[in-house]
């Protein structure tokens, strides 16, 4: 038997079910304390410069304003600058005022001006969280909004997942300024490290607090145009304001601005929970890291503790065996060019997975030149673009 089926998906779910780590009665009422938790002021954090809105609880920020950023008026007209990140969808101020010349007169995406829908927009279509399809608050207050995004309701309660934090970009009107996504306001699920437009490389350590039970943090980092740099899954977390950290390892071939996203969920949605921050990638900004075995390196691709090692060894040893051992991840090696090995990663016995690129130095030591991959992204030295999982499997 196959160990992977298929390749359908770039990495191990996000959120594994965890049904037989709790019985449901008690997993249905951890989880709506934790998501109803999302608007109280427990572990208050905001991943963007800026005041709370009106009525709300006071934040701390990361990051300072720009001592030369001024409140804006409703008549004002912006400059070039812009005191946040620009996040999603414009790149840049230039591109909003490109909007708003061409688009906005024309009628063309109208939705660019409503702050809800930006804000769902984001979180399914760059954060691909489908579930978080709704606004459940918004509240704006001057050039910014904080909108609350969630699933449908449960047991008719609607809860917030999240709440954005999205300012005006462009110049005139605020009326005509379309919304950017900058940061996002968290509570207990905090993303503090890296800091808010921090300048980062590779290896990227993040971190935070959290409470919950039995948690499973799912952690990406993107480019706002939906390139992965990096992913890790089924990182465990819980208790009352505990920390928690993980270390990935990010494709920085080219620099730019880049979101970081952690979310947390599994017991009664896949995304019950997420905090966001924006950051600067600089290739420069990376210090190589080696390791003495190839499974020490795709093992940091991998929540601590759940990399196993080869399949092969775990078909050997589960020969005959009943469990499936779906919390396992293993590896097997696919193919290589030079001194470049391309692994494919993934949950044992599963169908998900993704493709883990490494790199054997002159002395020996083994160091992960890309992490992460989809099918589509592997190199062409080494087989790429694939569609599936490859031959090469072990058995199981």
């Amino acid at each position: 038997m196959s160990v992977f089926a298929p390749h359908r998906s770039p990495l191990p779910p996000a959120h594994p079910t965890r049904g037989r780590h709790v019985w449901a009665g008690v997993a249905l009422a951890v989880a709506a304390v934790g998501i109803l938790a999302v608007g109280g002021s427990t572990l208050r954090a905001s991943n963007a410069p800026s005041t709370s809105p009106p009525g709300s609880l006071s934040t701390s920020s990361s990051t300072s304003p720009s001592s030369s950023s001024t409140s804006p008026s409703s008549s004002s007209s912006a400059s070039s600058s812009f005191r946040f990140l620009p996040l999603w969808p414009f790149a840049d101020v230039q591109g909003a005022v490109a909007w708003q010349q061409q688009a906005l007169p024309g009628g063309h995406q109208p939705w660019r001006l409503d702050a809800g829908t930006v804000a769902v927009s984001f979180a399914t279509d760059l954060l691909g969280y489908p579930e978080v399809d709704r606004a459940t608050s918004v509240r704006i207050s001057g050039d910014e909004a904080w909108v609350g995004v969630g699933s449908p309701p449960i047991e008719g309660r609607q809860v917030a997942a999240g709440v954005l934090h999205l300012a005006r970009i462009g110049t005139g009107e605020l009326a005509t300024r379309p919304w950017e996504v900058v940061g996002s306001d968290d509570t207990t699920l905090t993303l503090t490290t890296p800091r808010y437009g921090a300048v980062v490389g590779s290896p990227l350590v993040v971190g935070g607090r959290i409470s919950g039970i039995d948690e499973s943090l799912a952690v990406q980092v993107r480019t706002p145009d939906g390139r992965v740099l990096g992913r890790l899954a089924g990182l465990g977390a819980g208790g009352a304001d505990r920390p928690w950290t993980a270390t990935l390892a990010l494709d920085v071939r080219s620099g730019g601005l880049a979101v970081v996203a952690v979310s947390t969920g599994g017991h009664l949605r896949q995304v019950e929970r997420f905090a966001i921050t924006g950051v600067r990638v600089r290739p420069e900004a990376s210090v190589p890291v080696t390791y003495p075995t190839a499974d020490g390196a795709l093992a940091s691709t991998v929540a601590r503790g759940h990399y196993v090692g080869a399949c092969s060894a775990i078909a050997a040893r589960a020969a005959g065996a009943t469990a499936t051992g779906t919390e396992r991840v293993c590896s097997v090696l696919l193919t290589e060019s030079g001194a470049r090995h391309l692994y494919r990663v993934g949950y044992w016995r599963t169908d998900a997975g993704y493709y883990v690129v490494l790199s054997r130095t002159a002395a020996g030591r083994w160091q992960v030149v890309a992490a992460n991959l989809a099918g589509q992204d592997v190199p062409a030295d080494l087989g790429g673009p694939l569609s599936s999982a490859g031959s090469g499997g072990a058995a199981g």
